[in-house]
């Protein structure tokens, strides 16, 4: 990759990863197993992989039981993200965080439009995937793509 400074020492990262559905199991989670993927063929390890409810309180309870694990640096959530009354993800994790840093998701929307030349819109798909965010929680800086 381009940019990046390979004097420096590789720092392997370890990984929480929450498939939120109703619907998955772990042989469907398509999504799950790609980030998996990812992950693990980067050189970083997944410590944690979870299908949860789409439940608000199960959601909060796994991230937040994540963020206190000092073995986890990284957690990703997939799924939750939908228009429907149980798809709530962003509202899980809006209740946890301290404190949101605003203009972050404009900036990556701006970004990906650049770099892509398509925005996804949330009234085009069964998804609010155009959701980029930056907060802070439990002095993590925590990012957050539905």
């Amino acid at each position: 990759m381009k940019n990046i400074d390979i004097t420096k020492d590789f720092l392997s990262v370890k990984f929480a990863i929450a498939t939120i559905s109703d619907t998955r199991k772990k042989h469907t989670d398509k999504s799950g197993d790609i980030l998996y993927e990812k992950i693990t063929k980067s050189g970083h390890e997944v410590s944690i992989r979870e299908i949860i409810p789409d439940e608000i309180k199960k959601i909060e309870l796994f991230l937040l039981n994540q963020i206190k694990n000092n073995l986890i640096n990284v957690i990703i959530t997939t799924g939750g993200t939908g228009l429907t009354g149980r798809d709530s993800t962003p509202e899980a994790v809006k209740n946890i965080i301290e404190k949101e840093i605003e203009g972050f998701g404009e900036l990556f929307r701006m970004i990906s439009y650049k770099k892509n030349r398509y925005f996804i819109s949330p009234i085009k798909s069964n998804s609010r995937n155009c959701e980029w965010n930056f907060y802070i929680c439990n002095t993590w800086f925590t990012f957050s793509m539905y």
